[in-house]
Parts: structure tokens; sequence; C-alpha cells
């Protein structure tokens, strides 16, 4: 029993200094016009893109394995549901013929329903490789959240595993102060 209890100690403390190592390794981006913050890699580049009345943010990784994290934010002129929305963009997916292995999961991301599109698009290009994005639609508040991770094909799951889930379990809503 005694042993037991060592061992979950044990256990404990290297889950905490590894939790803690990663947080070192990652830095905050809010918006507080949108109401959102998400946590990127510091050595990752951040580019910051002007829109007329939304937001679009994207974290870059390493260039040579073409990882991108984007989220664009835009405020809803009609009402909408997620699933209308999702089945619009999987219409045009599927009508593109660069577009194979498109699939789609219901998840949580900031403690609302996502959903998400996975889809991979190849190029006529000798430089280009092909690219997997795993694209998650989120509405909060009449305000549509896209957030886009994409990497090379090849790197796709690695990058998934390495970066791309703590990305997305760090975002979260913000409460409006009053």
């Amino acid at each position: 029993m005694r042993e037991a209890g060592r061992v979950l100690l044990i256990c404990i403390f290297i889950l905490f200094f590894a939790t803690a190592s990663q947080a070192q390794n990652y830095t905050d981006y809010a918006n507080e016009k949108f109401n959102f913050k998400i946590m990127y890699p510091k050595q990752w580049m951040i580019q910051k893109i002007p829109a007329r009345e939304g937001v679009i943010v994207s974290f870059v990784g390493p260039v040579n394995k073409y990882i991108t994290v984007s989220i664009t934010v835009s405020k809803l002129n009609q009402p909408v549901s997620l699933k209308e929305y999702t089945d619009a963009v999987l219409f045009t997916l599927k009508s593109l013929a660069i577009n194979t292995n498109i699939q789609q999961e219901k998840t949580v991301i900031g403690n609302e329903i996502a959903l998400s599109i996975t889809h991979t698009t190849s190029f006529d290009s000798p430089v280009l490789p092909p690219l997997t994005s795993q694209v998650f639609y989120i509405i909060h508040r009449g305000i549509f959240y896209q957030i886009t991770t994409t990497a090379s094909k090849s790197f796709f799951s690695e990058a998934k595993k390495e970066y791309f889930n703590e990305i997305l379990k760090s975002f979260v809503f913000l409460t409006k102060s009053k």
C-alpha cells in the first residue's frame, strides 16, 4: 500500500513539472474585442491580418513542415446554425476535385460545441506538398469562430500530437467585465 502511494506521488510530481515545463514554452494571445484567448509556442511567429469586420490571426510554426494555426472571427449577419454552416462548407469541399478524404466530427472547444472538418488538399506544384487541414467551427454569442490547423500531409499526425492538441485545449472564451 505504501509503495502504491509513493508511485502515485512520483507520477503526480512528474506530471506537474512536465505541465509547468510545457507552459513555459507557450505564450498567450488574447483578443478582447472578440473575447478569446489561446496559447501558442513561443518560438512561433504571429501574423495579424487586418479584416474589415473581424480578426484573422495566424501562428506559424516550423516552415519546412507548413505548420500553422489560424483563427478567423466574424460577427454573423443573420442567425445560422453550426450544422447549416458546416453543411455548406462540406458541399463546397466535395465539389472541388482537389480535396479528398473529407472527415467531419463533433468536439468541444472553449466549452462550446464545435464541428471540425478534416481534409487534404493537393496542389499542382513541385514545391508545395499536399496539406492536411482540420478546421474547427464554433458559434459563440452570435460570433463565428474558425480555427484552422494545417501541416504538410506527411507531418499532420505528428503536428497534431506535438502542437495542435495543446493549442486547441488552451482556447478559452473570455468573460466580459462589467
